[in-house]
């Protein structure tokens, strides 16, 4: 199975849209067809992305979801190229049904998306001049002297760029979005200019925020690990407004249960975002390596020249209309630290706080092996949603 965006050609989608009128999808209904297929015309706008089985909504970036008479439903495709409705269970979690079957508990499927940034996501509120001013206002000179040195590149030449942008290709720009497609700015080193400007501001927002131990540790290395008994929900909604400055609403835990697949994305070493992302989960205290915990490297969440350097070159490639993430080539993997995983402490309920833009990946472990963790439930984005990363 290809873990890569698919988006069918004329012929397989028209296949794809008669097999939706079969007798054996009955639970989907004309209007529904009628507005795939709408969709499936504007190649610019949507595509098909992978769905690892056990995630929670909302996933994929910017999922296509259809409402009907009787649920809210995503569609998804399986590697056969099926078509299935995805449903959105309060409990349940997520449920493919495909032929009448139960399938997300297999291999993973794909789901439509948006490519582009919605008026749904956080709504950008800074003009140019105020964007530049905060580059300005936050940027070091050592910054600047790094953006030229890894790109080739003036960086006066890409401030006059972003200022012939449009309205959308700069609402991009300054957006959460984790990456902009667009090859010549980041060939003059938009994206290390978005890195490191939200790190600027993400640092001056914290600076008085009072220190600890724990926060000492957490920002030097990265990650968190600390008993539950010793560390309670309480705690952590405390030290996450702390590394976040957001309110942290009171933390409900979702169990979350699934098997190993072959060939599974997050096994590859990888960042979720350009942006710092804290996320949360918890291991049951039975827990072992053979469950494949999370593996990362400590430290790695820091700008180094070389953290830098390999955000340049990964994105002026491709690969972010592959995936929402960049992953990193094991051949990289010592130049940025020794890896580490998490395990339960003392075999007791065990909390791990990550800045996911760390290098991280899921400890591979055998097909089928069960892998339990217990994730804050809600819309916040498995620890603490994601705002305007310039503000």
């Amino acid at each position: 199975m290809p873990f890569q965006p698919l988006f069918p050609g004329p012929h397989k989608t028209m296949k794809i849209l008669q097999n939706l009128k079969d007798s054996n999808y009955h639970y989907c209904f004309n209007s529904d067809v009628k507005k795939i297929a709408n969709l499936l015309k504007n190649k610019s706008k949507y595509q098909w992305r992978f769905c690892a089985p056990e995630q929670i909504p909302p996933f994929p970036p910017n999922p296509v979801v259809f409402k009907s008479n009787s649920n809210k439903f995503g569609i998804g495709v399986d590697e056969r190229n099926r078509i299935g409705r995805i449903y959105k269970g309060r409990y349940t979690g997520l449920e493919t049904f495909i032929d009448g079957k139960k399938l997300y508990s297999d291999k993973g499927f794909f789901m439509l998306t948006k490519k582009i940034e919605t008026k749904t996501a956080i709504k950008p509120k800074l003009s140019k001049k105020e964007f530049f001013k905060k580059i300005d206002q936050y940027l070091k000179v050592e910054d600047i002297i790094n953006i030229e040195k890894i790109s080739k590149s003036k960086f006066s030449k890409l401030i006059n760029l972003i200022n012939k942008t449009n309205k959308d290709q700069f609402f991009k720009i300054q957006s959460s979005g984790w990456w902009v497609d667009n090859k010549e700015l980041n060939k003059h080193g938009l994206h290390l200019l978005r890195v490191i400007l939200h790190q600027r501001i993400y640092e001056k927002k914290i600076n008085g925020n009072k220190k600890s131990k724990d926060f000492n540790f957490f920002m030097e290395n990265g990650y968190l690990l600390k008993k539950y008994s010793q560390f309670n929900s309480k705690k952590i909604r405390i030290f996450l407004k702390k590394i976040s400055n957001q309110s942290i609403p009171k933390i409900n835990w979702k169990k979350v249960e699934f098997q190993h697949i072959k060939n599974d994305p997050q096994y590859s070493m990888h960042v979720d975002s350009f942006q710092n992302t804290f996320k949360v989960w918890m291991y049951p205290g039975n827990a072992t390596k053979k469950n494949g915990p999370l593996h990362f490297i400590p430290k790695s969440h820091k700008l180094s020249f070389d953290k830098l350097k390999w955000l340049y070159d990964v994105s002026i490639s491709s690969i972010g209309k592959i995936e929402p993430a960049f992953r990193l080539d094991k051949k990289y993997f010592k130049k940025f630290g020794v890896e580490k995983f998490a395990l339960p402490i003392e075999k007791s309920n065990t909390i791990l706080i990550a800045n996911t833009v760390i290098f991280h990946h899921r400890g591979k472990a055998k097909e089928g092996m069960p892998r339990i963790t217990y994730r804050m439930d809600g819309d916040n984005d498995g620890g603490v949603k994601r705002l305007n990363p310039f503000l």
